[in-house]
């Protein structure tokens, strides 16, 4: 059952691969203008919700994946999944009280903070 999982899993990751590639081949514009439309929210934002930065990280992780974003090391996506949870943010200010507004305030820091961090060279 393992190396059948094992097996399935190399396939999918071949495929997205395979798919990744086809999307920037079909249209190269709009992949690279979303993927640093993506990094420039996240880059500069002072406020961003939990679900825009969800899928801001899946078009940035994107660009880092296929070579058009090199300035940010792919470590930066492991810290900001989790830095970037409501209740991890309540629980770093030790305040569960936050309002909606302090929160993504706050995930847009730790966004920025991450992202200068991981920077490549930095």
């Amino acid at each position: 059952m393992i190396d059948n999982l094992t097996g399935t899993v190399h396939e999918i990751i071949t495929h997205e691969k395979a798919a990744r590639e086809s999307l920037l081949k079909s249209s190269p514009d709009k992949v690279v203008d979303s993927v640093w439309r993506a990094f420039g929210i996240l880059r500069y934002a002072r406020s961003v919700t939990e679900k825009e930065v969800l899928i801001l990280l899946s078009k940035m992780r994107l660009g880092v994946d296929l070579g058009i974003i090199t300035e940010v090391n792919p470590q930066v996506f492991n810290e900001l999944l989790v830095a970037s949870q409501t209740n991890y943010l309540r629980n770093l200010q030790e305040n569960e009280n936050m309002s909606q507004s302090e929160i993504d305030k706050k995930r847009a820091e730790i966004i920025r903070t991450a992202i200068l961090k991981f920077a490549v060279g930095g």
